[in-house]
């Protein structure tokens, strides 16, 4: 296996988390080098529905073989990044 192939493996297998409301460029550089696996999203992400459905579209552009994963931590409840816009679960213990 060559080293290019190790790195895509092992970027396959990271998903990253960023500051601001849209991709940064080291995470482009990141994604590109290493074939990143995916990106989290925290409320600092998070601005408005569109903003994370444009930012989520901008996501893909880096990928490369494989669509990247989009997640986000949303536990419901009190465990909420996406609130307002969004579709307001309860907690998890409720359901």
């Amino acid at each position: 296996m060559s080293l290019r192939d190790f790195r895509r493996h092992a970027g396959q297998l990271a998903i990253a988390g960023f500051a601001g409301h849209s991709i940064p460029q080291d995470l482009r550089l990141l994604a590109r080098e290493f074939d990143l696996g995916g990106v989290v999203y925290f409320g600092r992400n998070v601005e408005a529905p569109e903003q994370v459905a444009e930012m989520s579209r901008d996501v893909q552009t880096l990928a490369s073989e494989l669509p990247l994963w989009v997640c986000t931590d949303q536990e419901g409840g009190r465990v909420a990044r996406l609130k307002s816009g969004f579709t307001v679960w309860p907690p998890m213990l409720t359901l």
